[in-house]
């Protein structure tokens, strides 16, 4: 029998740049290829550890989906030398190379510089794979769907009995997605951003409202960079129902991908419309936003982390007066405008006077989603992924106890299942 364990090449015991996988006895099974959005003493951007010698073992690569904190070092791989096909669903193959870009766009902009090169984008071969179980290039393969974003699966793996589930980014309560829950597993490499904490899905909810109604009666804007996809959606359409009074002025990019949602059958819970009230006003190109921002508004926008032209527009707009108020709703980089907005330093020297709070919104797993997987799965093993080591102490202790093996690991250290 083969000897099956796992690890991590960027993302184990940290945010950002996931990249994991499956060794089954000296060949890697790659889940994820992604970058880490932080600028640090000049350097833009973080990559996985990956370098010839590991690539040459790579047998094939797994997309869970698109975010770019998965795929945006995808090139890198072909940089290296590989020359096999990346396996994903169709939704994710569709989105993969615009995040790609975007993430390329980016660094130039901050005068980064990139491990990887246009010619290994257009090297890179995708192959789509369909839920349910398959059989890929000898591997036995089921995926489900996490709930994260429009495309998102997890994947388990069998090599002979012995079974390992990624679940790449995977949500309980997504307001709009459907989750699957696989079903008995050994081993698990699992999301667990929310390490540490519990998260209440309604009482954020109704946070968030809150401090939208306070904001607006005492007349001042609000900004919500949001991402267009899963949270952007469903923040959206919340705020469509429950505010009484105000304008919701939206980026078309977030209708765009609220319209092209609601066909997904396959994907959202039953029910799902993108019908929305007068409220809402969209804004699709320079003109519209220069209009929206002559008026007290709320302001959703397609970019959580405000990395933006267009997010930076309406920053620069909102940010000097006290009235106003800029709510981050997910993860905010270091060296982000999200994050600086929520900086002591950084207000001063930027003359940030807007309000600002942060609500998490649930799009990954908690500690009690977490110790629910490990249930309803019965892995004994445990990679988390997403979090820093000082936030899975309480998950860590609770699953020990357990007897539940929790680490986190970097690549050449691996752990058996």
């Amino acid at each position: 029998m083969s000897k099956v364990c796992m690890s991590s090449f960027g993302g184990s015991g940290e945010n950002g740049r996931n990249c994991h996988c499956i060794t089954v006895d000296d060949q890697i099974i790659l889940l994820d290829c992604g970058v880490k959005r932080e600028i640090i003493d000049g350097t833009v951007g973080f990559y996985p550890n990956l370098n010839e010698e590991v690539v040459k073992k790579i047998s094939c690569v797994f997309l869970s989906h698109c975010h770019e904190d998965h795929v945006a070092s995808l090139p890198l791989v072909y940089h290296y030398g590989y020359t096999g096909k990346v396996y994903a669903t169709k939704e994710t193959i569709a989105e993969t190379v615009g995040f790609i870009k975007k993430w390329m766009t980016f660094v130039e902009k901050k005068n980064g510089v990139l491990p990887y090169t246009q010619e290994d984008v257009d090297k890179i071969q995708f192959e789509e794979i369909s839920l349910g179980h398959q059989v890929v290039e000898g591997y036995d393969v089921t995926l489900g769907r996490t709930g994260h974003v429009l495309g998102a699966s997890w994947y388990v793996f069998n090599f002979d009995g012995k079974k390992v589930l990624y679940t790449g980014d995977m949500v309980l309560q997504s307001a709009s997605l459907q989750t699957d829950i696989p079903e008995h597993v050994d081993g698990a490499i699992l999301n667990g951003a929310y390490a540490g904490q519990s998260l209440n899905q309604q009482e954020q909810y109704n946070r968030l409202l809150q401090n939208v109604k306070d904001t607006w009666s005492n007349g001042g804007s609000v900004l919500l960079p949001i991402p267009p996809k899963g949270r952007g959606i469903d923040i959206t359409v919340f705020l469509d129902e429950h505010l009484e009074e105000g304008t919701i002025y939206v980026e078309e990019a977030v209708i765009t991908s609220m319209n092209a949602l609601v066909k997904q059958t396959a994907w959202v819970k039953e029910g799902l419309s993108n019908q929305l009230s007068d409220k809402v006003v969209v804004v699709k190109n320079a003109e519209d936003r220069k209009e929206a921002l002559q008026h007290q508004g709320i302001f959703i926008t397609g970019d959580g982390m405000i990395t933006t032209d267009v997010s930076a527009e309406y920053y620069e707009a909102v940010k000097g007066s006290s009235k106003n108020m800029i709510l981050i709703t997910g993860h905010a980089a270091t060296g982000t405008i999200a994050a600086g907005v929520l900086n002591d330093t950084f207000r001063a020297e930027n003359g940030v006077e807007a309000k600002a709070d942060k609500i998490i919104f649930k799009v990954h797993l908690d500690d009690e989603d977490i110790e629910y997987m490990a249930e309803v799965t019965g892995a004994k093993t445990l990679v988390l992924f997403h979090a820093n080591p000082e936030h899975n102490v309480r998950i860590t202790e609770r699953l020990e106890k357990k007897n539940i093996v929790v680490t986190t690991l970097q690549y050449p250290n691996t752990i058996a299942i």
